[in-house]
C-alpha cells in the first residue's frame, strides 16, 4: 500500500472576520470566512458586571439567515431615540479574555499584516488590537485599582511581534506539522502552575482532574497504523486500487508558545475551535532567494516561551521544573515556492534552541553596576533540574541533544566559569545513566577570548562545529532528497531531524546570536543541496545568499534582545568576522546604555506586566496588588510556599514514554489531534483548501500590493545593477549591493520593546548620547567647507561636505573677521559709536518689538546721511505734532508715543477716547484675495439651516502639549513673585501630541493620534480606519452627509482626493485660512483647557487625559451640539465683516 493513500491536511479556520456588535444587555460576535458565506454567532451577556456569560450555538448561518437575525436583533433592541443596536468594531479575530477586580474585557486583533507564507498557508503579525469593556455602561468599574491594573495590561504592546495563522499551526514545527496524526485527544487547557495551584491540586482528592493530558494520553491505539491495516484488509479482499483518503486535522498546539493561553483559559473548552487563535510571540521573518527565475523563500521563525518568562536579570536559570529563562526555539525553512502543496512540494526545515544554563543562579542587581556578580543559589550535585530540562527537550525533539556552551572557562575572578562548572558537571553526571546513542553532547567555545586574539577566527571553529551537528542531528526533508533512495516510515518520505543543538551564553543575546547564524549558515547550504539548488553542501561569506541569511539572523539577533534584554544585539555577526567598521563603536557603546538602563530603571515594572498577562499573578481584591510585592520570586517558584513532592528517580531521570521511541521525538510519534474531519460536502472542502484561502481569487488584489512582490528579493535588493553573474552563491565585495540585508518593517528592529514602560530607557539612553557625543570632521575638511561658504553660502557648504549648518556657521565665524560678517560697513569712529549706541537706547524706548536687524538699519539710516557727530535727537519733535493718530495707534503703549508730551498726558488722551489695555485678538493673516473667498463661501451657503449642518461631518488636528498654561496674568501679593502658585512652569521642548478627529450632529468621532507629521499616506490610513467606519455609524442606510477637511496639504493631495472619490464620500468646499468658521476648533479649546487643568508629567497621562475629556466630559456633547447648531450664524457674521475676521 502506497503511503501517500491517506492524506492530512490542517483544517482552515472558518471565522477570519468579525464583527462586534453592541446593544445595552449583549455582544454580538458576527465571525464570517473571507467569502462571507459561512457565518457564526457569540452571544456575550452585559449585564453580570462580575462573570463571563457567553453563548455560541455551534450553528452555522448562511449570508440570508445572518441578514434575518441582525435584523430581528435590531427590531428588538430599537428604541424611541437610539436605534439601540450599534456596530462597534470590525476585527480579525479575538485574543481573548482578560478580567481584573471588576468585570471583563475582550481583546480583539483590529488590524494584521502578512508576514510570511509556509506553502499556501499565511501567517499574519498583529498590527493592532482593540480591547473593550463588557458589562454595560451603568456598571463601569469602581475599583481604585482598575484602572491601574488595565494600563499595565495594555502596557504588553501586541503590534509588536506577535504572530497568528488561520491554518498553519505555528506553535508547532514544520517536521510537526507534517507528520501524520497518532492519537485523538480534546486540547485540554494547562494551567499556569502557581503555589495557588498546588495547593488546590494537594488538598483535593481528585486533584487529577486539574492536570493537563495533552501529552499524557495512556491509549496506545495509533490511529494512523489503525487506518493503514485497515484499507490493506479491504486490499485484500477487493483486489481493487484503494483510492486516496483525504483527513482534516485540528492539532492540539504546544501550549508552551501560546502567548495568550491564560485570555483563553475561560472559553477555551467552550467555544467552538473557530473562534480560537494561538498567538505566538518572538520573531517571523521571510525573503525570497531568488535562483535564476526560481523564488526559493526562506523563513526564520522564532517561538518565545511562555514558561519562566521575563527580563534579563530578573529571570536567570530555571525554574522547579526544567522550564529555563529566555528559551527560544529557533526555526529555519526553505522551500521551493512554485509548488505550494505540503505534499507534492520540496520542504526543508532545521530547529535550534537557545536558553538560560538550567540551574539555580542568578545576578544580584541591588547594586548599580553593569555586570552584577553571578552566584549559584542553591547547590543541585544529582542534577535535578537540568535532568527535567533535558528530559522536556528529548521528549519534543528526541536525541542526541547537543549544547554548545559559550560562556567563558577561565577567569582570575571566578564570574561566568561558575556557569560553565554547573552545565559541564550536570551533562557528566546525567550521562552515566543514558545508554551512549543518546547520551548528550557537549561542546564549548569561550568566543569572547577567542576574539581578542589577532588571529580570531571565531567563525571558522563555529563553522566546524556546525558541521558536527548537521552530520548528528540531520535536518527535516518533506520529500524525498535526489540522493536518497527511501523515505521516513510514518512520514510521506524524506529524511527527519532527530536531537537539537542548544545554543547558550551568559544572557543568551550576542554570542548566541552569531553561533546560531554559523549553524544556520551551514544547514542552508545542506537545505539547498538537498533540494538539488547546489552542487556541494557548502556557500561562502559576501555571496548573496550568505548576506541575506546574515539580515534574517542580525534582525532575529535585536529583536530578540529588545524583548530579553531592552536593547538589540552590542555584539553582531561582523564583530567576530573583524568586518565591522569603527564607527558601529558608537553604536554598541549606546545598545550596552540602553541595555544598562533598562535593566536599571524599568526591569521590574516589565516583568510584572508580563506576570498579570501570562495569568501568573491573577488580581484579587482581598489580597495585595501586584505592584505591593517586593517581588516576584514566588510566582515562578511556588515551591517556596507549598511543599512540593519530588517523586522522579536520581538516576531513572527519563520519563519511559521518552526513552521508548528514541531516537525520535515521543511528541512527534504520539502527535494529539483534537478534531479529525472528512472532505465529503462543500463546506469540508473549503475548510481544507488552502489554494482558495491563498490565491483569493474572490477579491481585487493589486499585484504591487501582494506580500510576495514586496518580499525582500536577493535579485533586487542585494544583486548589484550590473554584473558578470547574477547566482547568488558568487562571492562579491562586502559593500557592493544596495543593503546588507531583509529591510525589515519590524517596529522592534528599530528600537521599539514589546513591553512598554514609562521609565524609557531608550529615552534615556538617547538623551545621554546626545548630550555626551560630538560627531568630528577632519581639520582639512572643516578648511575647505569655510572656504566654500565665504565663495557661496554657509547651506551649500554643508550640504557638500555633510556638516550640519550650525557648526559650519560657528566655524565661519570664528574663522573670518568681522568686517566681512556685519551687515553694514564699519563708517564710525569711537566717538560716533558712543552716540550711536544712546540712539539705539532712544529707538528702544521710543519702538515698540524691534528686532536687532531693524535697530541697524535704522541707525545706519539717521547715523551715515549726517555723518556728524551726534546723530539727531529724536525727543525734538515740536509740541503741535501731538495729533490723535499719533496717540490713537494701535499696539503703542503710552510712554512709547513720538511725541512731546508727558506720560500722564498720554494716558489721559487714552482714557477720554476710551482706550483700554488689552491683550490682541490672535487671528489668521487674511489677504484681500483670502476676504474675497470666504465672502463668496459664505454667501454659497447662508440659505443652509441647521438640520443640514448637523449631517456634516467636520474634521481637523489639533496639538496638545505638557504645560500648556497660556494664563498671562496672576493675582498676588508684594512678596509672591516666584510662589509656585505664581510660577507658569515651561520647558525647552515640551512633549506635544497632535490628534485628529471628528464631530457631527450625531456626536463626537473616533480620536487617532498622529504619528509625527500628518502626511498624505498616514492621512489616507485615518480617513479609511478611522472615519469611514464612524460615518457608517453616524448615517446608516444611505444617509445623506457631507464631509468637511480644510485646506492643509495632506487633505488636498491628489492620491487623497481619489480616495474620497472612490470611496463616495461628499467634499464641503471650504475656504483658506477659516478656523473660525470650523467649530471642531472650539472643542479642541475646551479640551485643552481641562487638560491644563492637571498635572501632567508624561506623555501617556497626557494621552489618558484627552481621550476622558474627549469621550467623558459633561459639557463635550452639549458643547458640540451648540457649535454646530451656530454655523448659520458664523455665517451671517462672516457676511457682516466682509470676509474678514469674525467673533468665532
Amino acid at each position: 500500500m502506497s503511503k501517500q493513500n491517506i492524506m492530512f491536511h490542517p483544517i482552515i479556520s472558518s471565522i477570519q472576520r468579525i464583527a462586534l456588535y453592541e446593544t445595552k444587555a449583549r455582544f454580538y460576535l458576527i465571525g464570517s470566512n473571507n467569502t462571507q458565506t459561512r457565518f457564526r454567532v457569540l452571544k456575550i451577556d452585559r449585564t453580570d458586571p462580575k462573570e463571563l456569560i457567553l453563548v455560541d450555538d455551534k450553528v452555522e448561518y448562511n449570508k440570508q439567515e445572518i441578514h434575518q437575525l441582525l435584523n430581528m436583533i435590531g427590531f428588538g433592541n430599537r428604541g424611541n431615540r437610539s436605534p439601540g443596536f450599534n456596530k462597534l468594531v470590525s476585527a480579525f479575530g479575538i485574543v481573548g479574555f482578560i478580567k481584573f477586580l471588576e468585570g471583563y474585557y475582550i481583546i480583539l486583533v483590529t488590524k494584521r499584516r502578512k508576514i510570511a507564507v509556509i506553502g499556501s498557508h499565511s501567517i499574519y503579525k498583529i498590527e493592532d488590537t482593540a480591547t473593550i469593556y463588557i458589562p454595560s455602561d451603568n456598571t463601569k468599574p469602581q475599583h481604585p485599582d482598575e484602572q491601574r491594573y488595565l494600563k499595565m495590561f495594555l502596557a504588553i504592546d501586541l503590534s509588536t511581534n506577535f504572530y497568528y495563522s488561520y491554518s498553519y499551526d505555528i506553535t508547532h514545527t514544520l517536521q510537526m506539522n507534517m507528520a501524520p496524526p497518532r492519537k485523538l485527544a480534546p486540547a485540554l487547557f494547562p494551567k499556569p502552575i502557581t503555589a495557588a495551584v498546588y495547593h488546590s491540586n494537594l488538598n483535593s482528592d481528585n486533584s487529577e482532574e486539574n492536570k493537563c493530558i495533552c501529552h499524557d494520553c495512556d491509549d496506545d491505539e495509533d490511529i494512523f497504523e489503525t487506518w493503514k491495516q485497515q484499507l490493506q484488509q479491504r486490499l485484500k479482499k477487493t483486489g481493487e486500487p484503494i483510492p486516496k483518503l483525504e483527513f482534516g486535522i485540528r492539532t492540539v498546539p504546544e501550549w508552551r508558545f501560546v502567548w495568550n493561553s491564560h485570555l483563553l483559559s475561560a472559553v477555551h473548552s467552550y467555544l467552538h475551535p473557530d473562534w480560537i487563535l494561538y498567538i505566538v510571540h518572538g520573531f517571523i521573518e521571510q525573503s525570497n532567494l531568488n535562483i535564476f527565475g526560481r523564488p526559493i523563500y526562506l523563513t526564520l521563525i522564532a517561538r518565545r516561551s511562555n514558561r519562566y518568562a521575563g527580563t534579563r536579570f530578573l529571570k536567570r536559570g530555571a525554574n522547579l521544573h526544567g522550564d529555563v529563562a529566555n528559551e527560544v526555539e529557533t526555526e529555519q525553512i526553505v522551500h521551493d515556492s512554485m509548488i505550494s502543496s505540503f505534499a507534492a512540494g520540496r520542504f526543508s526545515s532545521f530547529v535550534q534552541m537557545r536558553g538560560s544554563i538550567p540551574s539555580y543562579w542568578s545576578q544580584d542587581i541591588s547594586k548599580m553596576v553593569p555586570k552584577p556578580a553571578i552566584s549559584i543559589d542553591l547547590g543541585d550535585p544529582y542534577a535535578e533540574i537540568p535532568a527535567k530540562h533535558f528530559n522536556n527537550l528529548m521528549r519534543r525533539y528526541g536525541s542526541p541533544i547537543m549544547i554548545l556552551n559559550l560562556v567563558k572557562k577561565r577567569e582570575k575572578k571566578k564570574h561566568e566559569s561558575l556557569l560553565t562548572d554547573a552545565i559541564s558537571n550536570a551533562v557528566k553526571y546525567l550521562n552515566q545513566f543514558l545508554s551512549p546513542e543518546h547520551a548528550i553532547q557537549y561542546f564549548h567555545l569561550d568566543m569572547a577570548r577567542m576574539n581578542k586574539g589577532a588571529d580570531a577566527k571565531v567563525l571558522d571553529k563555529l563553522s566546524a562545529i556546525a558541521r558536527t551537528v548537521v552530520r548528528r542531528t540531520g535536518i527535516f526533508l518533506s520529500s524525498k532528497g535526489y540522493d536518497d533512495e527511501t523515505g521516513v516510515p510514518g512520514h510521506q518520505s524524506g529524511r527527519l531531524q532527530t536531537g537539537i543543538v542548544r545554543v547558550n551564553c551568559v544572557d543568551c543575546l550576542d554570542r548566541t546570536n552569531t553561533a546560531q547564524f554559523a549553524i544556520g549558515k551551514c544547514v542552508l547550504a545542506h537545505q539547498l543541496y538537498a533540494l538539488g539548488l547546489i552542487g556541494e553542501p557548502v556557500i561562502e561569506f559576501d555571496s548573496d545568499c550568505v548576506r541575506l541569511l546574515e539580515g534574517l539572523y542580525e534582525d532575529h539577533g535585536d529583536t530578540l534582545a529588545l524583548q530579553y534584554g531592552g536593547s538589540q544585539l552590542v555584539h553582531r555577526i561582523k564583530t567576530y568576522r573583524k568586518t565591522a567598521p569603527w564607527s558601529s563603536h558608537g553604536n554598541d557603546i549606546m545598545q550596552t546604555l540602553s541595555r544598562y538602563y533598562s535593566n536599571t530603571f524599568s526591569d521590574a515594572e516589565k516583568q510584572n506586566t508580563m506576570n498579570l498577562f501570562l495569568g501568573l499573578f491573577v488580581p484579587d481584591a482581598g489580597k495585595p496588588a501586584i505592584w505591593e510585592y517586593p517581588t516576584d520570586y514566588y510566582l515562578h517558584h511556588p515551591e517556596a510556599i507549598v511543599y512540593i513532592p519530588n517523586k522522579r528517580s536520581l538516576t531513572k531521570w527519563w520519563d519511559d514514554d521518552v526513552i521508548r521511541h528514541l531516537p525520535l521525538p515521543c511528541n512527534e510519534m504520539r502527535k494529539l489531534c483534537c478534531e479529525i474531519i472528512g472532505t465529503q460536502g462543500d463546506g469540508a472542502l473549503e475548510m481544507l483548501d488552502p489554494y482558495q484561502e491563498y490565491n483569493r481569487p474572490f477579491e481585487y488584489t493589486v499585484f504591487t500590493e501582494c506580500f510576495e512582490f514586496k518580499m525582500f528579493h536577493t535579485l533586487r535588493d542585494l544583486a548589484p545593477t550590473f554584473s558578470e553573474s547574477f547566482s547568488p552563491f558568487v562571492v562579491r565585495g562586502r559593500n557592493v549591493g544596495q543593503n546588507k540585508g531583509p529591510a525589515s518593517k519590524n517596529p522592534v528592529i528599530s528600537g521599539r520593546s514589546s513591553t512598554i514602560s514609562n521609565n524609557s530607557s531608550e529615552y534615556m539612553v538617547n538623551n545621554y548620547i546626545q548630550k555626551t557625543t560630538r560627531a568630528s570632521w577632519s581639520e582639512e575638511t572643516m578648511k575647505k567647507a569655510i572656504a566654500e561658504a565665504t565663495k557661496s553660502s554657509i547651506k551649500s557648504a554643508a550640504q557638500k561636505y555633510g556638516i550640519p549648518y550650525t557648526t559650519v556657521q560657528r566655524h565661519v565665524k570664528s574663522n573670518i573677521s568681522k568686517k566681512h560678517l556685519g551687515r553694514f560697513k564699519p563708517v564710525f569712529n569711537e566717538e560716533q559709536e558712543k552716540n550711536l549706541e544712546k540712539h539705539l537706547r532712544d529707538l528702544d524706548a521710543l519702538f515698540y518689538g524691534l528686532s536687532r536687524n531693524e535697530f541697524m538699519e535704522l541707525a545706519d539710516t539717521f547715523a551715515i546721511p549726517h555723518d556728524s557727530e551726534t546723530p539727531p535727537i529724536l525727543s525734538t519733535i515740536p509740541p503741535d505734532e501731538l495729533t490723535l493718530p499719533a496717540v490713537t495707534t494701535p499696539f503703542i503703549l503710552a510712554h512709547d508715543a513720538s511725541v512731546n508730551a508727558s506720560e500722564r498726558t498720554v494716558r489721559r488722551k487714552l482714557k477720554e477716547l476710551d482706550f483700554k489695555a488689552c491683550r490682541p485678538a490672535r487671528k489668521p493673516k487674511l489677504t484681500a484675495a483670502m476676504k474675497a473667498k470666504r465672502l463668496k463661501w459664505a454667501k454659497q451657503w447662508q440659505d443652509k439651516d441647521v438640520d443640514f449642518w448637523r449631517s456634516v461631518c467636520f474634521s481637523d488636528e489639533s496639538t496638545f502639549e505638557i504645560l500648556q498654561n497660556k494664563a498671562q496674568y496672576v493675582r498676588r501679593r508684594h512678596g509672591e513673585k516666584f510662589h509656585p502658585d505664581c510660577v507658569v512652569p515651561t520647558v525647552k521642548y515640551p512633549t506635544k501630541v497632535m490628534i485628529w478627529s471628528a464631530i457631527s450632529g450625531k456626536g463626537t468621532g473616533r480620536l487617532y493620534v498622529v504619528k509625527g507629521i500628518m502626511r498624505q499616506d498616514q492621512y489616507k490610513e485615518v480617513l479609511e480606519n478611522r472615519l469611514i467606519p464612524q460615518l457608517r455609524e453616524w448615517f446608516p442606510n444611505g444617509e445623506p452627509f457631507t464631509f468637511m477637511q480644510d485646506g492643509a496639504p495632506c487633505h488636498t493631495a491628489r492620491s487623497v482626493k481619489a480616495f474620497l472619490a472612490e470611496k463616495n464620500i461628499p467634499l464641503l468646499d471650504w475656504p483658506g485660512n477659516s478656523p473660525d468658521m470650523n467649530p471642531i476648533e472650539n472643542v479642541w479649546e475646551l479640551m485643552k483647557r481641562e487638560v491644563a487643568k492637571d498635572v501632567i508629567t508624561n506623555k501617556t497621562q497626557l494621552l489618558e487625559k484627552i481621550i476622558y475629556v474627549w469621550n467623558h466630559h459633561p459639557q463635550m456633547q452639549e458643547t458640540v451640539q451648540s457649535c454646530i447648531d451656530s454655523m448659520p450664524r458664523r455665517i451671517k457674521a462672516l457676511i457682516a465683516a466682509k470676509g474678514g475676521s469674525t467673533k468665532y
